[in-house]
């Protein structure tokens, strides 16, 4: 499909500029098999219900036209309908639900979520930085004597080598 088929809605409650444009940018010339997976939806006028960010960045990378499959057309929508789906489309998370922190902790390292566009300096409760000394005594307590490495998933004894 041509980009100049395609309209950008006016109305898009989110707008994407300068670091975060760029990121989006890296993101689909790096991984473009994911806009198959997450296309730009349309209704039957060609305007973009999901996906102006994704089209201003792929805009921006000079194309002048995407892939077929890159589009998904949402077709025969009640206003009304339209209208929840910018919102959720638009919303954090689908506008449900919360990063895991531990999770993300785990399979992931800082330098890479910032990579992949992760907005590191938005969330408060993620701690990527290893504890102090002063920390340890809390962590004996707390933590089990079995722990798993966030990082090569082995499995070790934390008090294995502990003095008595």
């Amino acid at each position: 499909m041509k980009i100049s088929e395609i309209n950008k809605n006016p109305k898009n409650p989110r707008k994407i500029k300068g670091e975060q444009l760029n990121k989006l940018m890296e993101s689909i010339q790096r991984d473009p098999e994911f806009m198959r997976l997450r296309p730009i939806v349309i209704d039957e006028n060609n305007m973009i219900l999901g996906g102006n960010q994704r089209y201003t960045a792929i805009k921006k990378l000079g194309m002048k036209e995407i892939p077929d499959e890159w589009i998904a057309r949402a077709e025969n929508l009640t206003e009304e309908q339209r209208k929840r789906f910018i919102l959720v489309d638009n919303g954090p998370e689908g506008m449900t639900g919360e990063w895991d922190f531990d999770a993300l902790q785990a399979e992931w390292e800082l330098p890479e979520l910032e990579s992949l566009g992760f907005d590191i300096n938005t969330i408060e409760d993620i701690n990527f930085e290893p504890g102090t000394e002063d920390d340890q005594g809390i962590l004996d307590e707390l933590s089990p004597k079995m722990i798993k490495c966030p990082f090569c998933n082995k499995i070790f004894n934390s008090r294995e080598n502990e003095q008595s």
